[in-house]
C-alpha cells in the first residue's frame, strides 16, 4: 500500500502539472463540455501523467517510451481541454492493468461515447452488473465477469447509437 500511496493522490484543481514526478497534478481536468473539472477529479479519482504511466509499464525501472503508451489499445487514454494527456488511476492495480479493458475500450469507441465519459461508466455502480462497478468486474480475475462487462458495454454502445 505504501509503494501506491507515492504513485496516486487526490485531485485538487489549483495545482499544476510538475513535469518529471511520476504524478502530475492536473489543473483543466474537464471534458470538452465545459462540465467542472473538480466534479471530474471527484468522481474518477487520481490521475496519472504520461511520465508515471511509462514508470507504470516498464520493467525493471526501464521506461516505456512515450509512443508505446499512445499505441497500447488497452490503456484509457483522457485528454484535458488544456490538451494534456492523463491516465484515471482506477484502470490500474499496482503495474496490472484492467484485464479485457482493450476489448471494452474498442466496443466503444471515440466516435460512439467520449472517453471522459466512458471513464466516468467504468466507475460507476452498474445495475447489470449486480451493482457492481464495471472497472471492480474486470478486476475480478473471472472471465465471465469481463463478458457481462463487455456484453453491458455493447448494450450501452447499441443505445447510445441508435
Amino acid at each position: 500500500m505504501r509503494a501506491t500511496s507515492t504513485l496516486l493522490t487526490t485531485f485538487t484543481p489549483t495545482q499544476k502539472v510538475v513535469p518529471g514526478r511520476r504524478f502530475g497534478y492536473m489543473t483543466d481536468v474537464r471534458d470538452g463540455d465545459g462540465a467542472d473539472g473538480a466534479n471530474w477529479g471527484d468522481h474518477l479519482g487520481a490521475f496519472y501523467d504520461t511520465t508515471a504511466v511509462r514508470s507504470l509499464l516498464g520493467l525493471e525501472g526501464e521506461l516505456v517510451t512515450l509512443e508505446a503508451v499512445r499505441e497500447r489499445l488497452d490503456l484509457m487514454v483522457l485528454t484535458t481541454v488544456g490538451g494534456q494527456d492523463v491516465c484515471p488511476a482506477f484502470q490500474f492495480r499496482g503495474r496490472q492493468l484492467a484485464p479485457g479493458l482493450d476489448r471494452v475500450l474498442a466496443a466503444l469507441p471515440e466516435s460512439l461515447v467520449s472517453r471522459w465519459t466512458l471513464a466516468s461508466w467504468l466507475v460507476s455502480p452498474e445495475l447489470d452488473l449486480g451493482g457492481e462497478r464495471p472497472i471492480d468486474v474486470l478486476f475480478d480475475q473471472d472471465p465471465t465477469g469481463v463478458d457481462a462487462v463487455l456484453s453491458v458495454a455493447r448494450a450501452w454502445a447499441a443505445q447510445l447509437d441508435g
